[in-house]
């Protein structure tokens, strides 16, 4: 035989290593023949164990012992650690991920394992489901490590038709979180509670179809930072969710009224008394242009040590007392933040009765004295006649709290908006308090500029509201402990009702009968 005709022996090896790469990644043949699963009504498949579904609130699959081969599970387990891992973080999530498993050696465990998902579990799921998965695959390997997080969502977005998620971990512990939980939804389409929860098994596949209802979250990893959760997980994509995507309701636009912060018109105000601050207004209009310049450039101003010290501890010693009521507000695909119950109507009576100070601070900040003041630096100069609105909240900021950049309050005609922000009883806590511990302000600016901004007593931020784009408070984790601190929020919603006026004239005046 002709030597010329033979592979060269380096050839040989890596095809026999592909070769023994694809008999070791084998699926279990039992999951090729489970297209019958689909109507059984008792929520588990068979007497193998090989197969658990979950019907409420959403139906997953839990496919058990998905690679034939235990030696396969383990190899993964063995090569994850080994991968570069890229942080992400943002106001949804916190975990690590590699890259995308096509751009993998082919020659690689990972590269066969996208293979063996894109030929073998497209298959599977086209059964499972009855669908015709005829899009792109999205496959990756995720890290959870000590405070990683996925806050609440719906994983909805563009042609995703099935998740899924492998678990690689041997002997990994519910009580060390990441585990996959599954809510329910309201009447409103919107995510309620927490109805199941799946831990993360060893050689395991969940899968589900997604939907404008398919809400889950993983719970936050509690663990030694030389621990990790792994999994393989992704999507796959088809035309049939683009088509599905067309009738998807918008749930943010339906209001809950027990989750609503208090709203009103701005108050007409001829008291321009302002002794709460602990500088006078001159002050500060004395260096307005300074301060107008570097709110256009950055979006945000602060104010050191606004209010009068007396007056700020009183706030910080009501804010404490059992004299406010607390209610939690969501939806927890928008936000999870304790707020303080308002009066209907804030005004002489008091916000909240038996909190003087706090009572008096919202009082002036609803009022037009307040916004004639802080206008002078949010660059807006207008001599028309306008309307304003302002959304108050009053909230308590513990551990699991957050809120998402999606949330924009519940005005949505206006033409101009800017947000106040203070922090109170931030001295409680630790002292190695840091960004890494959440629950700082985070502000994305029109440059998409993220700034992080540290809670700190009595200083006053001042943030300019681009269309589409809010501050939030990154999700707070287990390192906060038991501390416990506060803030207030004032959004101001500018509305240009007409062109014509003096300056006098720059607010409808509010009147009452």
């Amino acid at each position: 035989m002709d030597s010329r005709s033979l592979p060269h022996r380096s050839c040989r090896n890596e095809a026999q290593r592909t070769d023994g790469l694809e008999n070791k990644f084998r699926v279990n043949p039992y999951l090729l023949k489970i297209d019958r699963v689909r109507n059984r009504g008792d929520g588990r498949a068979f007497d193998s164990g090989c197969i658990e579904v979950i019907k409420r609130p959403f139906k997953v699959f839990i496919l058990k012992r998905f690679f034939k081969n235990i030696s396969a599970a383990k190899l993964i387990e063995k090569e994850v650690v080994k991968l570069n891992f890229e942080p992400g973080k943002n106001d949804l999530f916190s975990f690590q991920q590699s890259k995308d498993l096509r751009a993998f050696d082919p020659n690689s465990c990972f590269y066969m394992i996208r293979q063996v998902f894109d030929q073998k579990v497209r298959h599977i799921f086209n059964n499972l489901f009855k669908v015709n998965l005829d899009g792109s695959l999205s496959i990756a390997v995720s890290k959870y490590v000590d405070t990683d997080h996925l806050l609440c969502h719906d994983d909805k977005f563009s042609d995703r038709h099935i998740a899924f998620i492998y678990y690689v971990n041997r002997n990994w512990k519910a009580e060390n979180g990441g585990v996959f939980e599954m809510l329910d939804h309201d009447k409103f389409g919107r995510p309620a509670g927490k109805v199941h929860s799946i831990s993360p098994q060893f050689n395991t596949l969940l899968c589900f179809e997604v939907s404008r209802y398919s809400y889950h979250k993983v719970s936050e990893v509690v663990a030694d930072m030389s621990k990790g959760r792994y999994a393989i997980s992704g999507w796959f994509h088809s035309s049939a969710a683009k088509d599905l995507s067309k009738h998807i309701l918008d749930k943010k636009n339906v209001p809950s009224t027990d989750e609503l912060p208090y709203c009103a018109p701005l108050m007409y105000s001829e008291v321009h008394d302002l002794s709460i601050f602990r500088l006078s207004p001159d002050h500060y209009l004395a260096t307005a242009d300074e301060i107008v310049r570097r709110f256009k450039d950055d979006g945000v101003v602060m104010f050191d040590n606004f209010l009068e010290s007396d007056f700020f501890h009183d706030i910080c010693e009501e804010l404490k007392s059992d004299r406010i009521k607390w209610i939690r507000l969501g939806p927890p695909d928008i936000r999870n933040v304790e707020s303080a119950k308002l009066k209907t109507q804030i005004g002489s009576s008091g916000a909240v009765p038996g909190a003087l100070a706090l009572s008096a601070l919202l009082d002036v900040f609803q009022t037009t004295t307040a916004i004639s003041f802080f206008r002078n630096f949010i660059n807006f100069d207008y001599n028309g006649v306008i309307n304003v609105q302002v959304e108050i909240e009053v909230n308590r900021w513990r551990r699991g709290c957050y809120t998402l950049a999606q949330y924009s309050g519940i005005v949505e005609s206006y033409d101009r908006s800017f947000e106040l922000v203070m922090f109170f009883n931030t001295k409680y806590l630790k002292q190695r308090f840091d960004a890494g511990c959440g629950g700082f302000l985070h502000n994305v600016s029109d440059g998409n500029h993220e700034e992080y901004i540290k809670p700190t007593d009595n200083a006053l931020i001042i943030i300019n509201r681009p269309f589409g784009k809010n501050p939030y408070i990154k999700y707070l984790n287990h390192r906060l402990k038991k501390a416990t601190f506060h803030s207030i929020r004032f959004r101001y919603y500018i509305k240009i009702i007409n062109e014509i006026g003096d300056a006098e004239d720059l607010f409808l005046e509010e009147t009452s009968d």
